[in-house]
């Protein structure tokens, strides 16, 4: 079966959801909708990723660990959900996927002062265990990390 054709009966498996064309693959759990892009490379891997974030029940995050969590355990419904399509996900695809959240993660949570790994402290704020500052992060992941020192200690 060709790409096109699997995606097809993975809408036909999935009616209570709709399927729109976007540019940016995503999963919105209110309205119910799959956003995927057709141009992107391993597009059917994408869809079962997002259909994974579906049967785990994820909508919404408390910290950037938890979101970490979230895509990995999207991708493990999507490696199972392959199985029922003949589709072979390969891992160093969902590690470089992985790996993209992982270095987000890691500049977020490197702290602004002695560039050692900070404390989440709510979903925009780190501190640091080994010196004391705190910073702020913007609350987007889909855009570059910035850090803002909120508090220097003396």
């Amino acid at each position: 079966m060709t790409d096109k054709q699997i995606l097809q009966q993975i809408r036909i498996d999935y009616r209570d959801v709709k399927f729109v064309a976007s540019n940016k693959s995503r999963w919105d759990p209110k309205s119910k909708q799959i956003f995927y892009n057709l141009e992107q490379p391993n597009i059917l891997w994408s869809v079962l990723h997002e259909i994974g974030h579906m049967q785990a029940g994820h909508s919404t995050y408390k910290n950037d660990l938890e979101l970490l969590k979230m895509e990995s355990e999207a991708w493990t419904y999507a490696k199972q959900l392959s199985k029922n399509y003949n589709i072979t996900i390969e891992n160093d695809y969902i590690e470089d996927c992985l790996d993209s959240y992982r270095d987000w993660l890691h500049k977020r949570s490197s702290c602004t002062r002695c560039s050692q790994t900070g404390l989440q402290t709510d979903n925009s704020t780190y501190i640091c265990v080994n010196c004391g500052q705190q910073w702020r992060v913007s609350k987007s992941r889909f855009c570059r990390s910035y850090r803002i020192n909120t508090k220097t200690p003396s």
